[in-house]
């Protein structure tokens, strides 16, 4: 039996060696995707999805697991240049603390309002924190442009 035992507990450690984890913080606008992404990666209906603007109000977390790693998303509020009220304070003081815990951060964008707005809201959702963790861009509603229009709109900005 303590063999079994120190077998598993050798087993375990082995497969571990080659697990990875880590906070993925997705950020974006109201309104743009993230409660449905993160939804569909988590594969079930964690975040509320309605059309009226900040409805997620505090950090969600939603965890995708697998055998070789597990992801852990933060749903943020969306973000919000003006702070009008102290909700408005207190949903972005959320975002910040998930930007700050994260190993990775997902940037949602509304892909018809490019490529006016992808530069702020690349700005807005890593702020001028002075760090190294990767940005990942997802452009979203792709089915409200013309095809074609987003590679349009990308090539005026290089």
């Amino acid at each position: 039996a303590l063999l079994d035992e120190y077998e598993s507990e050798e087993l375990g450690a082995a497969l571990c060696a080659n697990h990875r984890s880590g906070y993925v913080a997705v950020l974006g606008k109201p309104n743009v995707g993230k409660s449905t992404l993160i939804n569909q990666i988590v594969g079930q209906k964690l975040s509320i999805v309605t059309d009226k603007p900040q409805t997620t109000r505090h950090r969600i977390l939603g965890i995708c697991s697998e055998p070789e790693y597990q992801i852990i998303l933060y749903d943020t509020p969306g973000v919000i240049k003006k702070e009008m009220h102290k909700l408005d304070s207190m949903m972005m003081k959320n975002v910040q603390s998930a930007i700050g815990n994260a190993d990775c951060v997902i940037v949602v964008a509304d892909a018809s309002k490019l490529p006016e707005k992808i530069d702020d809201m690349l700005e807005a959702g890593v702020g001028n924190k002075d760090t190294k963790v990767p940005v990942v861009l997802v452009l979203n509603k792709k089915d409200m442009i013309k095809p074609g229009e987003i590679a349009k709109k990308l090539e005026v900005r290089n």
